[in-house]
Formats: structure tokens, C-alpha cells, sequence
């Protein structure tokens, strides 16, 4: 396939019809490289040109010839670099298990060993850096404070439990992509929420953390259930407590299997794409190819 117009920009290669968090993405010097999670470690990528003269590195990725027919907007296939599609590839891989990789103490899936993925992380990204936009790496040096022992100690079921004295409890989802990365549960339903009606009605939400609660602390809480909203905010132990503007009578009248919680940015997100990356993180524990971290296949998960 030879350059084409996407969106405004020269383009090479299939468009990749998934999004974040079911696509590897990197960000290079003039240029955004897009593959599926699911796509061989060296199929070439989606490559979208973003700045031609910052991407002068290109002929190294497609060969001179298609290099040179971006610069003069005419026609020439790419000879993909194998060994550089790989290479730029496990970089992308990497930021993926940065940002989206799905720990989860109920779900049994353990953090990535954090200095372990950072020194794998800097030997890939040494390996391109002339390449890379380094403004979009996140920091190799910075320690997250979460540790195996929190991850244990959530595991174990910390958060609010219900009192029996309530009139509807239930589970909610939340969207990966609303909330900041590694401070909620990746599992499916790691909001729970208590309906109590005296003395007046109001809704206790609470939030699993992966490490401790106090980083979800001022993350938003919407609850909804039509005609009425109601809005807070998490606290340091991962709870919110909303007034419900209705009457206790309207309270036990309620459809409550029909409420909504959000945490975090609404975002439209289905729970297929999160089922399908938690499958993905699953895959990868037992998986040793070009793009493997030794991290991400700890004995510990």
C-alpha cells in the first residue's frame, strides 16, 4: 500500500479500526505508529506522518524510495524494516503495560514489578531513541508507591461493607479510559454502592483501589437514576456520600437495578473492551515473543 490521506496525513499502511486500550500506540519524531494488540510483533504498523521534516528518520522504516515519494507526493511501495518495525513495536508494548496494564486484587492479576519494567523500558527505548518523541515517554526513574504488600492487603477485601440496615446495594463498572491509570481494581465491577432511606436518603459509594485508597481521592461520583442526579466525590479511603434528592417514600419505591454510577470522566466505553484487555495481560503471562517483558510475566501473577 502506497502513501494515502487519512484525516489530513500521509499515511501508510491498514487503519487500525480499535481504540486505547485495544491498540499499541507510539509516538515518534513527526510521525504516530498505531498497531492492534493482536497483530504478529512484526506486522508493520498504521503510520501516520504528522510532520515530514521532523520525520526525517522514515527511510530507516520504509526504505529511501517510499521515504522519498513522501517528500514529493508520488508513488512508491515500502520495504518495511523488519528488525525496526519489532524494535518500535516492544517500545509501544511497553507503554501499554504502563498505562494500561489491568492489576486487579480481586481479580488475582498483580502489578507489574515496576524497576523491573523500567530497566526493560530504557534498554528498548535505547535501542530507538533517535526515533522516539522522548516528551511522550513517561518517566523510567519515578518508583510508584503501590507494592506488593498493598496489593495484598486489598486483596484480602478491604472497603465499605453493608450494614444490613440498607434498602438496595449493588456493583457498577467503571470506564479505564475516565480515570486516571493504576488507582482503581481492574475488575469488571470494583464499585459497590449502598442505598440507605433514614434519616434522609442518601447513597454510599465505594470504590476497591489497587495500592492505597488515598489515591482516589477528589476523583467525581455521579450517580443517576432518571429524574434525578446526585454528585460527590471520593474521599481518602476511596468513599463518597451523596444526598439523594428524593423522599424516603421514593427511596423504597425506587427501581434501584436501574442506577447508574460513574467515577471518574463519563466515558462511552463497553465492557467488551475492557474483557478483551484483560484477556490480552492474561495471554501475555504466557507468552515469550519479540515483544515480551520479563515483567509482565512475573511468577508472582
Amino acid at each position: 500500500m502506497t502513501w494515502h490521506r487519512r484525516d489530513g496525513l500521509w499515511s501508510l499502511g491498514s487503519p487500525v479500526a480499535a481504540a486505547a486500550p485495544l491498540v499499541h500506540v507510539l509516538e515518534a519524531r513527526g510521525a504516530i505508529l498505531e498497531w492492534p494488540l493482536d497483530a504478529p510483533p512484526d506486522a508493520p504498523p498504521h503510520l501516520s506522518v504528522t510532520d515530514a521534516a521532523e520525520a526525517d528518520w522514515l527511510w530507516q522504516l520504509v526504505g529511501e524510495p517510499a521515504h522519498v515519494a513522501l517528500l514529493t507526493e508520488t508513488d512508491a511501495e515500502p520495504a518495511w524494516n523488519a528488525a525496526l518495525v519489532v524494535a518500535l513495536r516492544k517500545v509501544a508494548h511497553g507503554l501499554w503495560l504502563h498505562t494500561w496494564w489491568p492489576t486487579s486484587p480481586r481479580d488475582g492479576v498483580a502489578p507489574l514489578e515496576r524497576a523491573a519494567w523500567a530497566a526493560e523500558m530504557a534498554r528498548a527505548v535505547e535501542e530507538v531513541a533517535d526515533i522516539l518523541d522522548e516528551e511522550q515517554l513517561p518517566d523510567l526513574a519515578v518508583v510508584p508507591t503501590s507494592t506488593r504488600a498493598e496489593f495484598a492487603l486489598a486483596a484480602s477485601g478491604r472497603g465499605a461493607g453493608v450494614d444490613g440496615t440498607s434498602i438496595a446495594e449493588g456493583r457498577s463498572p467503571v470506564a479505564w479510559q475516565g480515570l486516571p491509570h493504576g488507582v482503581v481494581d481492574a475488575t469488571e465491577y470494583p464499585v459497590a454502592w449502598v442505598v440507605d432511606a433514614a434519616p434522609e436518603p442518601e447513597l454510599t459509594v465505594s470504590v476497591s483501589a489497587v495500592g492505597k485508597p488515598s489515591a482516589l481521592e477528589g476523583l467525581a461520583v455521579l450517580a443517576a437514576l432518571a429524574p434525578w442526579t446526585a454528585e460527590g466525590a471520593l474521599d481518602a479511603a476511596g468513599r463518597a456520600v451523596l444526598p439523594l434528592p428524593i423522599t424516603a417514600a421514593e427511596a423504597w419505591a425506587a427501581d434501584w437495578a436501574q442506577l447508574r454510577v460513574i467515577v471518574g470522566v463519563p466515558v462511552d466505553e463497553p465492557s467488551e473492551v475492557r474483557d478483551a484487555a484483560r484477556g490480552f495481560a492474561q495471554q501475555r503471562r504466557a507468552t515469550v515473543d519479540a515483544l515480551s517483558f520479563e515483567a509482565e510475566a512475573d511468577d508472582d501473577f
